[in-house]
């Protein structure tokens, strides 16, 4: 692995990972920088999905240690790591299509004027988030209504609601909920840009990842 000059914003350190007799994963050292694009690439059974599972604490470590900017962290599940600003956006949606997509983004952290939704604060801050990424859905439309591409986009705002800097992305399958070709080089270097971490494929990676990890 080349590693960078900068400090890691999340690191694994020596880890393993054994389900019962059968061990998955043997001393993962993986350093994620503020910054970069990261491609974590392997066959299937490689551990990809684990080692991103360990990271965003959906999985324990059955040794070794998790850095957050240089501090041994212990995730006892994925909201604590949410709240450490860790977040995973998953192979399969996580969202609600029969919810707008600002629905969608402020699910289980909506804003509040006394006992009331905000909704114009929650539009506004949706707006903002979807602009970041150049998606151009109007919030208000019901998710079920827009593209897949757009969807993920939804994914990714989410993300940066719960996480300002660090978000492990699962990698999607060729018949998993990918961008569009289209998007995708344009999306990595807008998250390059914000300072978001993805694993994303190595197609679309390729133009602009700093590194890659192999397993």
């Amino acid at each position: 692995m080349e590693s960078s000059s900068a400090p890691a914003a999340l690191a694994l350190s020596r880890v393993t990972r054994s389900f019962g007799p059968v061990q998955i994963l043997f001393d993962i050292d993986l350093e994620l920088v503020a910054g970069e694009v990261h491609a974590l690439i392997g066959e299937n059974g490689a551990g990809k999905s684990t080692t991103m599972k360990i990271l965003s604490g959906y999985l324990a470590a059955s040794s070794g240690t998790i850095l957050l900017d240089g501090r041994t962290v212990t995730f006892a599940d994925s909201e604590a790591a949410e709240n450490a600003g860790v977040v995973m956006i998953h192979q399969e949606f996580n969202l609600a299509g029969q919810l707008s997509v600002e629905e969608n983004i402020f699910l289980g952290r909506e804003l509040r004027r006394g006992p009331f939704l905000d909704k114009p604060a929650m539009r506004e801050q949706a707006r903002a988030l979807l602009d970041q990424l150049e998606c151009h859905v109007d919030v208000r439309t019901r998710l079920d209504a827009i593209s897949v591409p757009d969807k993920q986009m939804v994914e990714i705002a989410k993300a940066l609601l719960s996480a300002d800097e660090t978000d492990p992305t699962r990698s999607p399958s060729p018949s998993g909920p990918a961008l569009a070709d289209r998007f995708a080089h344009q999306t990595i270097q807008r998250m390059v840009e914000l300072r978001i971490v993805e694993s994303p494929t190595a197609k679309a990676a390729a133009p602009v990842q700093k590194w890659i990890a192999w397993q």
